[in-house]
């Protein structure tokens, strides 16, 4: 089984650095993607990325590699990440701004996908 759960947070100015946090859904048992629409510019950076004290990405990884548009399949839009457990965990972004957005603010939208063990 699988479940999307969704980060929401607004960026309200160019370069701004933001935190995101959230606590996962217990009903799942595993974190297996992480994705980003390609609304958000470039240049934008992962400062840090914690599941449950655990690094997901190294520090200031580009949210680049994990940037995904309307021309990309829907089940191939995910950054897969194998299966990270989680049990309820609590999962923390930090997120710099590029700088290059179409507009601001803007909602930056995480996209994390959960599943259950197969």
């Amino acid at each position: 089984m699988k479940r999307i759960q969704v980060i929401t947070k607004t960026v309200d100015t160019s370069t701004q650095s933001i935190v995101l946090e959230t606590e996962l859904d217990s009903k799942y048992s595993h974190l297996t993607g992480v994705a980003f629409l390609d609304n958000i510019g470039s240049g934008n950076i992962l400062l840090e990325s914690i599941l449950d004290q655990h690094e997901i990405f190294p520090n200031d990884f580009e949210v680049a590699f994990l940037q995904t548009n309307s021309s990309v399949a829907p089940n191939d839009r995910f950054f897969t990440i194998g299966q990270k457990e989680i049990d309820g965990s609590k999962i923390t972004l930090k997120f710099k701004d590029g700088g290059t957005a179409s507009n601001y603010p803007y909602e930056l939208k995480v996209y994390l996908r959960l599943e259950n063990e197969k």
